[in-house]
């Protein structure tokens, strides 16, 4: 027997943004979460974001799965009218309309129940964060056991629901990088001429063929010339012992050097710029040096196909058979 599949819509507030993401009664700006699962085994297949003003259904049709699962059945929720049309073995509860309630027969003898029923199995996927079911730049570092902040075991224990991941949105250093990037970005910019800098707020890119490997980027550049794409990130830190600057000195931290081959593994570009903005304060004095470092993606293919490697091993050998990896122990910053 076929598993079934069913797709559900998250919402989860985002960061401030452009206006499409606004969302809701309280004009929050949010992200929109697809997620597909299987109901027997709670094992997520896919998942899918967008802004928050898109439709759960377009997700769907744009879904790279929808393409694999065409033998299942998928339960969906009533967001979903007109899915038949596009997967013929599909159910979706009858909606009330705004003149009629739905009768006894209907509730009881339709899909209506039995959806609801499903939904109550697949309860705990659908209640984490769709963070959990992929993996991101900020991981890389940790399934390598190269990130100064968390375990390789740590990741997963987060990804496969053992443990919440640290919500470190409160966090002074994280909210003073998030309000800097903006003008990082523009002054980048201005220094550099020969690139067109975009910024995508809710941009997610897909690795094309492990969709699993996803990134978001602080900036996406053009260059002018040759119309080659590359990635800008933006970090800001500040030094606190002479030996965190020597960790910048003609080099980037090794955690930040991998973050940025994920990206170019995920996204396919060319090359990609990372700005730091260091901050000191010396015998009282404020310090602020800003480091520019650019990455050619020939001179690093190496490490990108071994960096895949890496983490289709850490996905398809330890989370998808769930199966807790032997612990990587770095030096640690914080422990």
């Amino acid at each position: 027997m076929s598993p079934s599949i069913r797709s559900s819509v998250l919402k989860k507030a985002g960061r401030l943004g452009c206006n499409p993401g606004i969302r809701g009664k309280k004009k929050r700006h949010t992200l929109k979460s697809q997620i597909i699962a299987d109901v027997e085994t709670r094992l997520i297949y896919d998942v899918d974001e967008a802004v928050g003003s898109v439709h759960g259904f377009k997700l769907c049709k744009e879904s790279l799965l929808l393409l694999y699962v065409l033998s299942v059945m998928i339960l969906a929720d009533s967001g979903y009218q007109g899915i038949q049309e596009y997967h013929a073995c599909s159910v979706i509860p009858i909606k009330k309309s705004k003149n009629r309630e739905l009768n006894d027969e209907e509730k009881h003898l339709t899909a209506n129940y039995p959806v609801a029923e499903s939904r109550l199995r697949i309860s705990t996927p659908r209640s984490r964060s769709s963070k959990s079911c992929r993996i991101g730049g900020s991981d890389a570092s940790a399934i390598l056991g190269k990130n100064p902040w968390k375990y390789n075991t740590e990741l997963f224990d987060e990804k496969t629901g053992v443990i919440e991941a640290p919500d470190i949105r409160n966090n002074d250093a994280v909210q003073y990088g998030i309000d800097a990037e903006e003008s990082l970005r523009t002054l980048f910019a201005l220094d550099y001429p020969q690139y067109d800098v975009i910024h995508e707020e809710y941009k997610i890119y897909r690795n094309s063929e492990y969709p699993f490997m996803l990134g978001t980027f602080d900036g996406i550049l053009i260059d002018r010339q040759t119309g080659e794409r590359g990635i800008l990130e933006i970090k800001t830190t500040e030094i606190l012992k002479s030996m965190m600057f020597e960790r910048w000195d003609g080099q980037v931290p090794q955690n930040y050097f991998i973050q940025v081959m994920h990206y170019l593994l995920v996204s396919g570009f060319s090359y990609a710029f990372l700005v730091a903005q260091l901050k000191s304060n010396w015998k009282g004095e404020f310090r602020k040096t800003t480091k520019h470092y650019y990455f050619n993606r020939v001179d690093h293919e190496a490490d990108i196909e071994f960096l895949k490697s890496e983490e289709i091993n850490f996905w398809q050998n330890h989370i998808l058979k769930n199966k807790r990896p032997d612990l990587i122990s770095p030096k640690r910053k914080g422990r």
